[in-house]
This record gives structure tokens, C-alpha cells and sequence, in this order.
């Protein structure tokens, strides 16, 4: 008899907390269409897009005078001595090195400049996100992006939208 009172019990207890989390306020933003429609977000993409294009022009460049080592070394193949072949391949393979870690230094470092320069933006997004969560009651915000990646969120009632309070919020309407 005990046994089933205190089932009893812890069943009352968590549909009685199912209840009253159903009745929390939830709404979602997507983060993306947030970032994308703030003014300093398309300087930041734009200086961004330049400097990759900078990188881009200098590795074409780096692979230019790869290729041209190489057609180089085909074409004098023949007469060369062993010790100048060998210096010639050395020659090749350091410069094909160079172009490589060019490339990935580049890379990140046009990662890192971005990221550097939207965690501003991310920090106003989301002060401007738990700003409209506290002022009009949310318990919950999800980002559909970051939710939809993932797989947590498949599905999001257009009516559960907050996207026009934050859009307010950080004078983007």
C-alpha cells in the first residue's frame, strides 16, 4: 500500500510540473536573418570578402610560380646533373609546402578576423534577445538555426515567433 501511495505521489508531482511548464511562454529568432539585416554586418562581410580576396589573389599567385617551377624542371629534366634534379625537386616541394600552409594560415586567419569582429554583434543580438524574453514574460527563446542544425528543433509555429520584438529591440525595422 505504501509502495502504490508513493507512486502515486511521484506521478501526481510530475504531471503537476508538466502542466505548469506547458503554460511557459516559448518563442524562437533566427540568428541569422538577425545578423544579416544589421547595417554593420554587411561592413564586416564586405572588409571580409576583401581580405579573402587579398589571400586568394596571392595563393593564385604562390601556385603560378609553382606551376611554372614544375614546367621548368619537366623541361630541363633531361640534361640536368643528379645533385641539380635533387635541388630542383627540394625547390619544388618547399614551395609547394609554402603554398599549402599559406593557404591554411590564410584561412584562419580570415576565421578568426571574422569571428573577432561579429561576437560584437552576436552580444548585442543576443542582450536584445534576453531583453524581449524578460520584458514580455518567454521563459524559453530556441534559435531556429542553431536548433534546426542540430536537429533539436524540426518545427516552429510562425505565431511562436519573437523575431519582430528583437528586430524592434535592435532598431532594425
Amino acid at each position: 500500500m505504501k509502495k502504490i501511495l508513493f507512486i502515486l505521489t511521484v506521478a501526481v508531482t510530475i504531471l503537476s510540473s508538466t502542466v505548469v511548464n506547458a503554460q511557459e511562454k516559448i518563442g524562437f529568432v533566427r540568428s541569422s536573418e538577425l545578423l544579416t539585416a544589421m547595417p554593420q554586418f554587411k561592413a564586416i562581410e564586405t572588409e571580409i570578402n576583401q581580405k579573402s580576396d587579398l589571400a586568394q589573389a596571392q595563393i593564385k599567385s604562390l601556385e603560378m610560380e609553382y606551376t611554372t617551377m614544375v614546367q621548368k624542371y619537366q623541361a630541363d629534366e633531361a640534361i640536368m646533373t643528379d645533385i641539380v634534379r635533387e635541388s630542383r625537386i627540394q625547390g619544388i616541394q618547399d614551395l609547394k609546402m609554402r603554398v599549402e600552409a599559406y593557404y591554411e594560415k590564410s584561412q584562419q586567419d580570415i576565421l578568426n578576423d571574422r569571428n573577432a569582429k561579429l561576437k560584437p554583434l552576436l552580444k548585442l543580438v543576443n542582450d536584445a534577445i534576453t531583453a524581449v524574453a524578460k520584458e514580455n514574460g518567454y521563459a524559453y527563446i530556441l534559435d531556429y538555426d542553431a536548433a534546426g542544425q542540430t536537429g533539436v528543433l524540426v518545427y516552429a509555429d510562425d505565431s511562436k515567433s519573437v523575431m519582430g520584438l528583437v528586430k524592434a529591440k535592435l532598431g532594425l525595422q
